[in-house]
């Protein structure tokens, strides 16, 4: 990604008012916006009243994909 990635989450499945002032939003950020995803997260609330300021959530990191790592036997010792 060179810029920014903006995923919206509305009413649904990752959306629950649990109460007048509780809402509480989950998602998965690689399959909100992508697997190449990282860095700084920032929220904001948009409603009928426009939007509030950005603030910020948490910072993603992209983990390696490690499909095994070999060995070389040590100095001395024999393949087990």
């Amino acid at each position: 990604m060179t810029g920014n990635a903006v995923a919206v989450i509305g009413a649904g499945r990752e959306y629950d008012l649990q109460d007048a002032t509780t809402e509480v939003v989950t998602f998965v950020p690689h399959d909100a916006i992508g697997s190449q995803v990282h860095g700084p997260f920032r929220f904001r609330v948009v409603g009928s009243n426009g939007a509030s300021r950005w603030a910020p959530l948490g910072t993603a990191v992209r983990l390696p994909n490690l499909q095994g790592v070999p060995c070389a036997p040590a100095a001395g010792r024999g393949a087990r």
